[in-house]
């Protein structure tokens, strides 16, 4: 029965309302037509691109094929695609999809030399107008500051899209100051890793992808407060849970699923289930569920070592005090985490001084001259002034603030004198030494992952065979590799078993994992040992799961460190 006052009521705070669409309205509006990767929809689209740009002898994947498909009816795309599911195909293919005339696609430095010898393969088995090739790294020089201008390209690929996360690097901004300029060029990103642990990491890959249609805030105030609810490490205040609840009510409408009544983890939670599936059954959205690979996957956490005494000692005075073993005092909570990690292999960095004569003056100027050009590129940043090489030219021609010109002028009178070389002090080899002993007891080849230089040359001075900067890809034997170099994008799944040194970050640690767990595996299981004998090893560890569990949460794109069967190594 209808109750006269309460419809009055109601009319009152309908006519009450803001007559212009809101940032939400817009998000909430935008339709959904999520297509899965393994539907009947992708499987007839890869036959059709396979029939229309295919010579023979080779065939689409479907993700391949309803990408190709987003690609050609929207111009645009951003593919949340696993590794190893087949992006560099939809990367090549691309521009002759949209049916752009210049398209350019971005890669890592590292697989640039990969990509062209892929190009080989697909031009042998498709038919399409090969982009321009272009390495990230070209972006983020001074000399690279033009090279988009010059080619004027109406379509960008960007393969491993992530290598744009920070809005504030060089690179990404001239790649985003590119379309403030030519609003009509397309973007297509596609990565397995799109995120971090932030909103912030790609929302702006979204806006140029989408435009309009980017199931994010266009605007940064609000994209701030949204990113405060859904990031692992943000702090939301009530209305900023209130903001962003009407894509709660859309996703999963429930009187008694208000925010008031919440605990934050179980807001958190709902909010990213809403926020995923909001992005996901965005149209020009493609993800993949499923991994690439059959192959079980084992993670296996070497946690029973015996810790040398030397180590012990430093961590704890580590801990206590923020002294490195040299005496020095470290000053910030990021210095002592990564010093943490290299005692917990048993070594440290330190300034090899000549004469130990420390120069403070050197230092000083140094640190307050870093410390003016990060704030230049990150408050004030403009045109030809985006990289720290721009910043000292444009000083030197007369520009800059006074606090920026004071800056350079103490910098410029000690910037001459040679920087102190660092040296890698080891304080026990026993860690060391037990990797060495692990991949050589296996009966078959497999790889130890690092990441510090350090242990790159104590390796190789035991006579392992090691993989590092500018090295070819590992080919079947035994050795070490640097994840830095080797950790994305190559394909080595002639291997079966590895064992992680230094543990990177989840984003970091989802592409090195799926450098063995991936098509072409033909071993029933994949192992990866890691070391986690200390508290900054298993901190370490702990923090690449959460962020496995927050891109999972958020994307929908399956991580393998979650899916994976985790277990203790038994010596």
């Amino acid at each position: 029965m209808k109750n006269p006052k309460i419809d009055q009521l109601f009319a009152r705070l309908d006519s009450r309302r803001e007559v212009t669409p809101t940032c939400m309205d817009r998000i909430l509006a935008i339709p959904s037509a999520g297509v899965s990767t393994t539907s009947a929809a992708a499987i007839h689209a890869a036959e059709y691109w396979t029939k229309k740009l295919g010579t023979g002898g080779a065939k689409l994947r479907p993700v391949q094929g309803i990408a190709l498909q987003t690609i050609a009816e929207r111009k645009c795309m951003l593919g949340l695609i696993g590794v190893g599911a087949g992006k560099t195909g939809i990367c090549l293919l691309a521009g002759t999809a949209a049916g752009a005339q210049r398209p350019l696609l971005l890669a890592p430095p590292a697989l640039i030399n990969q990509v062209r010898s892929d190009l080989e393969w697909w031009q042998e088995h498709f038919t399409f107008t090969p982009p321009l090739l272009v390495s990230y790294g070209k972006l983020s020089v001074a000399s690279g500051s033009s090279i988009l201008d010059d080619y004027e390209p109406d379509l960008i690929i960007a393969d491993e899209c992530h290598y744009l996360r920070k809005p504030n690097s060089t690179r990404t901004k001239r790649f985003r100051r590119y379309y403030i300029d030519r609003p009509t060029a397309g973007f297509i990103g596609v990565s397995g890793t799109v995120t971090s642990s932030s909103l912030l990491d790609y929302a702006h890959l979204l806006e140029l992808s989408l435009r309009e249609n980017a199931p994010v805030p266009l605007s940064q105030h609000e994209l701030l407060r949204w990113a405060s609810t859904i990031d692992p490490k943000g702090e939301p205040t009530l209305d900023d849970w209130r903001l962003i609840w009407p894509l709660v009510d859309w996703y999963c409408s429930d009187f008694f699923n208000q925010p008031e009544v919440m605990s934050n983890e179980k807001r958190r939670a709902t909010v990213r289930a809403a926020y995923q599936t909001r992005l996901v059954t965005t149209p020009g959205v493609v993800y993949t569920q499923q991994f690439s690979c059959d192959a079980s996957l084992h993670l296996i956490a070497h946690n029973k070592i015996t810790l040398p005494l030397e180590v012990a000692a430093a961590l704890k005075t580590l801990e206590e005090s923020w002294c490195r073993p040299d005496g020095e005092e470290l000053s910030e909570a990021s210095q002592k985490v990564a010093v943490a990690k290299n005692l917990s292999i048993g070594f440290y960095y330190r300034w090899l001084w000549p004469d130990d004569q420390v120069d403070y003056e050197w230092l000083e100027a140094r640190s307050i001259w870093n410390k003016a050009v990060r704030e230049q590129l990150t408050y004030r940043s403009r045109p030809g002034v985006d990289s720290p090489k721009l910043v000292q030219e444009w000083i030197e021609t007369g520009g800059g603030s006074a606090s920026l010109r004071s800056a350079w002028s103490g910098w410029s009178l000690v910037k001459h004198r040679p920087e102190p070389p660092k040296e890698a002090v080891w304080i026990s080899d026993e860690i060391i030494d037990y990797a060495v002993k692990w991949l050589l007891s296996q009966t078959e080849p497999a790889i130890l992952w690092y990441k510090s230089l350090a242990i790159e040359t104590a390796l190789d001075a035991r006579g392992i065979s090691v993989y590092g900067a500018g090295s070819p890809a590992p080919l079947g034997e035994s050795c070490a590799a640097s994840i830095l170099a080797h950790g994305t994008g190559k394909n080595l799944q002639h291997y079966a078993t590895a064992l992680i040194m230094e543990v990177p970050g989840g984003s970091l640690c989802e592409q090195l994992i799926g450098r063995l767990h991936r098509p072409g595996q033909l071993r029933d299981l994949v192992a990866f040992h890691f070391l986690d004998h200390t508290w900054p090893l298993s901190t370490a560890f702990k923090k690449a799961q959460d962020d496995a569990r927050y891109i999972e949460d958020t994307t929908g794109v399956r991580q393998r460190l979650n899916a994976a069967r985790l277990f203790n190594h038994e010596p």
